[in-house]
């Protein structure tokens, strides 16, 4: 078995909980339309920054990027999926 499919499997089945049938169904579908799409033969690097921080790494993160203003509240908020007013409590902290 190619070892991309069988990450995908293994993550729909382990990550959504998916049967093994249905996640492998969907690894191929999106394998399939990859290749058919100008992916193949594409290497890609599978970043470990998307996986899931902790409020306290979001925390730590914010306080670092936080550049004052409404901008950067609302860039922050966009990029860790939170309030604005998480984003406040987080600068506070300092």
């Amino acid at each position: 078995m190619n070892p991309l499919f069988s990450a995908f499997v293994e993550c729909l089945e382990k990550g959504s909980g998916l049967s093994p049938q249905e996640a492998e169904r969907l690894a191929l579908t999106a394998l399939t339309w990859g290749a058919e799409n100008g992916h193949a033969g594409d290497t890609y690097y599978w970043p470990q920054n998307l996986r899931t921080m902790s409020t306290d790494e979001i925390r730590t993160r914010i306080r670092e990027e936080f550049t004052g203003g409404q901008e950067s509240v609302r860039q922050l908020s966009e990029t860790y999926g939170v309030s604005r007013s998480f984003i406040y409590q987080a600068v506070a902290e300092r």
